[in-house]
């Protein structure tokens, strides 16, 4: 099959948006429905984005790729791998990285 050219933004902008995820994700909650608040940790909030997002993510590329990758260590680069079909390059590398607001409507980041 040779490979087919799309655009990765729109494709992810339009799954998201007919999807209606809500970022309003508050924490874990137990069997007995105990909730348990999430803290502003980048790490964790990267986590629960992955845990939300790869899904939709994955659903929509699959009329474009081969196959994907997932990395599960927390270090190692890049958070997801799209293989496309047809000749080298046929890679797609996705990785995660959080923001947060500082004061002032600020945005901050982590490299990390």
């Amino acid at each position: 099959m040779a490979a087919e050219r799309f655009d990765l933004r729109h494709v992810l902008l339009d799954s998201f948006e007919k999807t209606g995820v809500e970022w309003h994700i508050k924490g874990v909650v137990n069997r007995k429905g105990n909730l348990y608040t999430l803290s502003n940790d980048t790490k964790l909030i990267s986590k629960v984005f992955e845990l939300v997002s790869f899904p939709i993510i994955i659903e929509a590329v699959k009329p474009f790729i081969k196959s994907w990758e997932s990395e599960e260590r927390q270090t190692v680069y890049p958070d997801l791998t799209l293989i496309l079909h047809g000749e080298l390059p046929n890679k797609i590398a996705i990785d995660i990285k959080s923001t947060y607001r500082k004061p002032g409507n600020r945005a901050g980041f982590t490299l990390g």
